[in-house]
Parts: structure tokens; sequence; C-alpha cells
């Protein structure tokens, strides 16, 4: 993750979009249902976007729903 190099009190492009994106992830309805959804505001810059996209994809695990076969019991017989 890349510092910015603005002034004290004044916040980076990128920082802006970490920031929104942060909320929108750790929202008690995102918590809730285990996902959230992202986008792209009208005022982001295409950099910023791309950068704060790429540190999610380096940094976080990306859930998915488990399959129904995940939730069934092992099919395998127990030895007991």
């Amino acid at each position: 993750m890349q510092k910015s190099n603005q002034g004290i009190g004044q916040v980076s492009p990128v920082d802006k979009v970490r920031l929104r994106v942060s909320t929108m992830i750790s929202s008690p309805r995102a918590q809730a249902e285990r996902r959230a959804s992202i986008w792209k505001a009208q005022g982001d810059s295409e950099e910023a976007w791309q950068q704060v996209l790429e540190e999610l994809a380096e940094t976080c695990l990306l859930y998915t729903s488990p399959s129904p076969r995940d939730r069934q019991k092992s099919r395998m017989p127990s030895s007991a």
C-alpha cells in the first residue's frame, strides 16, 4: 500500500476510495450477508479505483457461498 504524499488534513483520491470501500465492506448488512457489492463512484479517478482494486486482490480472500455438496454430511461411511 502506497503512502500518500498529501499534507496533513488532506486526503488523497486513493485514500478516499479506500475509505468508501472499507465502509461498504464493514457495513452491518455486508457483515450479516457475508458479502459486499462495491462500485466506482462518479468522482473516483480511474487510477485511484484501479489501485484500490489491486490492493484488494492482493490482500483479501474472496469468499463464495458453499456449494450444496459442501453442506451435505460426509459420504464416507463411518468407521464406528
